[in-house]
């Protein structure tokens, strides 16, 4: 078995050497490499309903592109991928819309983001020179297996006649690396088809316990990997009762691994975690390095639903010149990627192979070096986006809750915010609200109104976010909180209530109290 899981280990990492070496040419000339990646879309889309708005038979160059087609979001797709819910056809694209993929949106609950064989191309054209490089740099994951975390099926209800997901994070491989990796997977790829998620995550438990020759794990948030491992401490007798069943012997170790727990000795040849390290996700560091004590831990590119915009490289995150073509706005101006300046930061936009165009993703980075021209870009933050552990609460869909929360049980209040908090080691979210009190009931509406970000709900299913709470603000509630704000630096008159903040600690901030649960 071990000779199979070799092979195709190294038939994967193989398949993707092509694209390794067509990175490398792609950063030999940048301005080159992105005007051909632009001009192959506008060329390919311009007879479909968007490419005829847009003019796109009389743009030849960036420069044309930049002043002939605005900057674009969600707000503006919504009305083209509705038509592509009922089966239109050359909306976005000329080519056909394979899937809708959900993900959290800026101005609504959820979006959907068409997704197309170009598209995927352009995934592929991040994901595969990472895994090259991920493999050929330490080749001792070639004999062992791995666990990439499966996202749970979305449920996004929608009735549409393109079908709605992926099934598995792995189609993002394609059809060979699925094929290749297959055989390596530690956790099967049938978990996720568990009747329930506490099905699905003891299930993934088992496997991953009934596997000693684990050496990589690659997870989205750090916190999913910790939550993985209370669901073994939650399980254990059971777990280790199905371990015996399959190997005594190997029940025997982890059980003495878990009385003295020492995690890191269950999986003694894992070498490599992959995960997000960045932004929020770097407050889970410390646990997760105590945990597996010697484990290099590498960090995720970025990555979107929408599009694919860095990967590891060195010792940062190199910008994926042939996923899409890339720009990125600063104090309202637009660049072109070689046109970026190390230690400015920008809001990255991109247009796609899926039907993109100028599309403001919404993520910050800023830029840290280069290598060969290329830009090496460092996530910052996402913007209007508060995200602890894959959560993706945005701004205007959550005032939009409040205020419908508010309305609805008929309270009045001219000041209120949410933000992210913590208790004794449990993440959760705060309404700070300044009022006399909160009918019965509020709190539950205003969860389930959240909770329409599938990404939220999914999150607070799973355990990594604890309930919703709110806090009474007794009096002074917009005072004390322009005071905090100038004591951080803020000047006076840039000082603008959010109704969704970023920062923790804010109970300490007003005179109050939780509301009784």
């Amino acid at each position: 078995m071990k000779g199979v899981v070799f092979a195709c280990n190294s038939l994967w990492v193989l398949s993707c050497y092509p694209s390794y070496l067509r990175f490398l040419r792609g950063c030999e000339d940048l301005k080159k490499t992105q005007t051909s990646i632009l001009l192959r879309i506008i060329k390919r889309n311009r007879d479909t309903e968007i490419g005829r708005l847009f003019g796109f038979e009389k743009i030849n160059s960036p420069e044309d592109y930049r002043k002939k087609v605005p900057l674009t979001s969600y707000k503006f797709y919504a009305p083209y991928i509705e038509k592509i819910c009922r089966g239109e056809k050359q909306v976005l694209t000329r080519e056909k819309v394979l899937l809708l993929e959900p993900t959290g949106g800026s101005t609504a609950p959820s979006k959907l983001i068409p997704y197309t064989p170009s598209l995927h191309r352009e995934f592929l054209s991040g994901i595969s020179p990472w895994i090259y490089t991920l493999y050929t740099k330490r080749p001792g994951l070639l004999a062992g297996k791995s666990y990439w975390a499966i996202t749970s099926l979305s449920g996004y209800e929608k009735r549409c006649r393109v079908p709605v997901g992926f099934r598995e994070d792995t189609s993002y491989l394609g059809n060979a690396g699925k094929f290749f990796i297959s055989p390596t997977l530690a956790v099967p790829s049938s978990t996720i088809l568990s009747r329930n998620l506490e099905e699905a995550l003891y299930l993934t438990a088992f496997y991953l316990l009934r596997e000693e020759n684990l050496v990589l794990i690659s997870v989205w948030s750090p916190s999913f990997l910790l939550l993985l491992l209370e669901r073994i401490k939650k399980y254990r007798e059971k777990l280790l009762s199905e371990l015996r069943k399959f190997s005594p012997h190997r029940a025997r170790w982890v059980e003495k691994c878990l009385d003295r727990e020492r995690y890191h000795l269950i999986w003694k040849k894992l070498s490599l975690i992959s995960c997000w390290t960045q932004g929020w996700a770097s407050r889970f560091l410390p646990e997760l390095k105590r945990v597996f004590p010697g484990v290099e831990i590498q960090g995720k590119g970025l990555i979107a639903t929408e599009g694919f915009v860095t990967f590891p490289w060195r010792d940062g995150y190199v910008l994926s010149v042939n996923s899409h073509f890339f720009e990125f706005l600063k104090n309202g101006e637009s660049y072109f990627a070689w046109e970026l300046r190390e230690g400015e930061k920008y809001s990255v936009i991109i247009t796609t192979g899926g039907g993109l165009y100028r599309y403001m993703l919404g993520d910050v980075v800023e830029v840290t070096g280069f290598y060969k021209g290329v830009p090496m870009l460092e996530f910052v933050e996402k913007e209007m986006v508060c995200d602890m552990v894959g959560e993706k609460l945005n701004a205007f869909h959550v005032e939009k809750s409040i205020k419908e929360a508010l309305d609805k049980f008929s309270i009045s209040s001219s000041f209120y915010f949410l933000a992210p908090d913590e208790d004794k080691g449990k993440l959760f979210y705060t309404l700070f609200i300044e009022t006399d009190n909160i009918p019965q009931g509020f709190v539950d509406f205003l969860e389930r109104k959240l909770s329409e970000n599938y990404h939220y709900r999914y999150a607070r299913k799973l355990g990594q976010l604890a309930p919703l709470r709110v806090f009474l603000i007794e009096k002074g509630g917009m005072e004390r909180y322009i005071q905090r704000k100038v004591k951080s630096g803020k000047k006076l008159g840039d000082i603008k209530p959010m109704v969704l903040e970023k920062e923790k600690g804010w109970r300490e901030t007003f005179q109050g109290k939780f509301l009784k649960e």
